[in-house]
């Protein structure tokens, strides 16, 4: 027997596991906040990413399973691993960062689906690395039948503790490389743990102490980094400053006296601007007749707020914005005139999340402006659904008028731009019954209660934009023609009828999956028929295929002899488990976030409860599920049977929280998260022990579940993020969720009835 055998019993290897789900969870989240800084924070690429960080481990699990049982000089063999799963997050974090340099990009604009592949691809190796040692350290670990169970909940909790301190440590203080950085240093922690010679302590000690010095230069070595890829850009700005924040990385660029903003490599301003804020602001306030109240949503710092306040009409204006700490430096970099303009008392600012302001604001206002990009992403979605368009109503006063502004066309409005226009208005003239829409390649949008609230004509309009100043104002009124034709105006409103549209809502974010035909014709097109196709496919259609599916996982597994029906039991409970858990934190992930706000420090959070929830259902199993074949498969079942109810809980859930305590709500999301991580942590060791059962080998079993689970999570992962949330919604993923499950479970009774 190998020297190394059997010390799955010993604190050695608990810590390595434990070093390993940890290195794993922070590696993962440190490069997925770097692609969305390349790819703009959209769910497609970040679906990609999961995606080809998934079949990395599906390859890594099926390799290392085939060839870990004939294997000999392990010890050679782990320090290989070892090595490789140190370097890699860094290495991988630094080819991210540096993409532009080697892959010509153009800075704030959508990259091509080309490119989108490629930087995806590039997550693949560390995934392949969590693939190929899970099983070969649990070949080295020993053959007990057990074992595969024991060490998948040390690595479930070595998960949990790094997502608690990525949420509260990490995402709001750590840049991506210092997190990649961390995720090495914390492995070779585990490896020094586990290593049984002194000549390996004594490397992994020398080791351990060269990434430490490398993680205190982290933040150094990251604004190099980021310097690079922004110079690589070609922009012709001077880079100035790469700010990470809870909630998103911030470049600051100068050209010329100007500063240029960048947010998760999409561009969201520049200043100081002051002509094209002034006609902002003279457009806003030509369509209040007294706009003595106003709230921006979203920002204004960069100026809006500024010229506002030049109006003596207005008495107060509030500013909701969530970045605290980018907000104090955007002030800190205005003019001296523009800071000092800030600090009218008039003047008040809220850092808080803008769905959660209009929830709990007391306040009305005369003119409520939504200052947010376009629903490009299903985080965006939630400033353009009903339910937050309900909220806004309450905000406004009898004759005030809700302010937007989208993405458009100035001449034409195709295939593309109309059904993504359509949707929203459509969601807007269900709460609103009066909207007039200003065409353009920016399109602005007003909307109100009531008829008399929203300017006839052009006229009207100029006359409310001087009304707005005791004397001459800021700019000539004769500015607001470029925006009132009403030629132009009639057209839009005539296309914009006979385009057939459904409400975008929380838990159906129509618009986001319109807009994605808009965002991939920026991106290069190519997949613009396929995103239209998902559009006109009817509801029924996709509800008859999530059925269909339901059917094939149940009757698929009875095809066979009888004998090895339990096997296939096992890698189905595994399968739709894997699945289903991925499914779970999308799901969860985007109801927090559409619900309670983008905080991303608690999404983080979420994803610490579930993975907590494996390490419980795990250990469960562990004990419980691995004396012989019957307890084995009747653990599963119980697997199943939670999961499903679990499914409804969630669905039950979504449909009240809008209405529960904020405090409360989030607790129960959490707590519901948790629940569908310890159900689904079932699966894996009591497929395990009902595989070992049929004779399989330690290692070839481990290698065979662990790629079923990730192969499950990358298919759950691509499907549910991108498909299926936006074309069938939140409540009918649960459901298709509970069908799944459901489906599993019948198997595991025919398992039963076969004794």
């Amino acid at each position: 027997m190998d020297r190394n055998a059997n010390r799955s019993t010993g604190r050695s290897a608990a810590a390595l596991f434990a070093a390993m789900g940890a290195t794993a969870l922070i590696a993962q989240t440190a490069l997925l906040r770097q692609f969305l800084v390349i790819f703009h924070g959209n769910e497609l690429a970040v679906g990609l990413f999961f995606g080809c960080w998934f079949f990395g481990i599906v390859i890594g699990a099926e390799l290392s399973g085939r060839w870990v049982d004939r294997l000999r000089r392990l010890t050679m063999w782990e320090t290989i691993l070892v090595v490789a799963g140190a370097l890699s997050p860094p290495m991988i974090m630094a080819a991210m960062k540096t993409m532009p340099a080697w892959y010509a990009m153009q800075p704030g604009v959508v990259p091509g689906w080309s490119r989108i592949m490629l930087a995806g691809l590039l997550a693949s190796p560390v995934g392949m690395w969590v693939g190929l040692a899970f099983p070969f350290f649990a070949r080295v670990s020993g053959g007990e039948r057990e074992v595969i169970g024991r060490l998948f909940v040390w690595e479930a909790f070595g998960s949990m503790l790094a997502g608690l301190a990525f949420a509260f440590v990490l995402a709001p203080y750590a840049a991506p490389l210092v997190s990649a950085l961390l995720a090495s240093l914390v492995l070779l922690i585990g490896w020094l743990a586990w290593a049984d010679r002194r000549s390996f302590r004594v490397g992994t000690v020398v080791a351990i102490i060269a990434f430490s010095l490398l993680l205190m230069r982290g933040n150094v070595l990251e604004q190099q980094l980021e310097r690079l890829r922004f110079d690589a850009l070609g922009s012709g700005a001077k880079f100035e400053l790469s700010l990470h924040t809870r909630y998103q990385n911030v470049v600051f660029a100068t050209a010329g006296e100007q500063t240029q903003i960048y947010g998760n490599g999409g561009y969201l301003d520049s200043f100081p601007d002051p002509y094209v804020h002034r006609q902002e602001a003279a457009l806003l306030l030509a369509q209040h007749a007294h706009p003595r109240r106003i709230v921006l949503l979203g920002g204004g710092f960069t100026g809006l707020a500024v010229e506002l306040l030049t109006s003596p009409v207005v008495q107060r204006l509030d500013i909701v914005h969530l970045d605290k700490r980018l907000g104090r430096e955007i002030v800190s970099r205005l003019p001296t005139n523009d800071r000092a303009a800030l600090e009218d008392p008039r003047l008040h600012i809220h850092t808080v999340d803008v769905r959660r302001f209009v929830r709990e604001s007391k306040s009305t206002y005369d003119l409520v402006v939504v200052v947010a990009p376009d629903p490009s992403t299903a985080l965006l979605n939630r400033f353009y659904t009903l339910e937050f368009f309900r909220g806004i109503r309450r905000l406004l006063d009898d004759k005030g008028v809700l302010a937007l502004s989208l993405t458009g066309a100035a001449n034409l409005i195709g295939d593309e731009v109309g059904p993504y226009l359509a949707s929203v208005r459509a969601t807007l003239a269900s709460v609103f019954p009066k909207i007039l829409i200003l065409p353009g390649d920016q399109m602005h949008i007003f909307a109100s209660l009531a008829q008399e609230a929203l300017a006839p004509d052009l006229p009207s309009m100029q006359n409310r934009y001087a009304q707005a100043f005791d004397g001459t104002p800021p700019l000539p009124v004769e500015v607001i023609d470029q925006w009132v034709v009403p030629e132009r105006i009639a057209l839009l409103k005539q296309v914009l009828a006979g385009v057939d549209a459904e409400l975008n809502r929380d838990l159906r974010p129509v618009s986001y999956l319109a807009f994605l035909r808009v965002w991939d014709r920026f991106a290069g097109g190519g997949m613009a028929r396929w995103l239209a196709g998902m559009v006109n496919v009817s509801k029924r259609w996709w509800q008859a295929g999530a059925f269909l599916l339901c059917i094939i996982v149940w009757l698929l597994p009875m095809i066979g002899c009888c004998e090895t029906l339990p096997g296939r039991y096992g890698l189905v409970g595994v399968a739709t488990s894997g699945f289903v858990g991925m499914a779970a934190v999308v799901l969860a992930s985007i109801a927090y976030q559409s619900i309670y706000g983008q905080m991303y420090q608690k999404v983080a959070l979420v994803i610490a409860a579930y993975m907590g929830g494996l390490a419980v259902g795990g250990y469960l199993a562990t004990k419980r599920a691995t004396g012989d074949l019957a307890s084995s498969l009747r653990w599963l079942r119980i697997g199943d049977a939670a999961l499903a109810l679990t499914g409804l809980g969630f669905a039950c859930f979504l449909l009240v929280a809008e209405h529960l305590p904020v405090s409360l709500g989030q607790t129960l999301l959490i707590v519901l998260t948790g629940v569908t991580g310890a159900a689904a942590g079932i699966a894996f060791p009591a497929a395990a022990a009902v595989l070992g059962g049929q004779g399989m080998a330690v290692g070839r079993r481990a290698g065979r579940v662990d790629a079923v689970d990730h192969f499950a999570a990358f298919v759950g992962a691509l499907i549910v993020g991108v498909l299926l949330l936006p074309t069938l919604g939140i409540l009918a993923v649960c459901l298709l969720w509970t069908g799944l499950k459901t489906a599993s479970m019948l198997v595991g009774w025919a398992c039963k009835k076969q004794g």
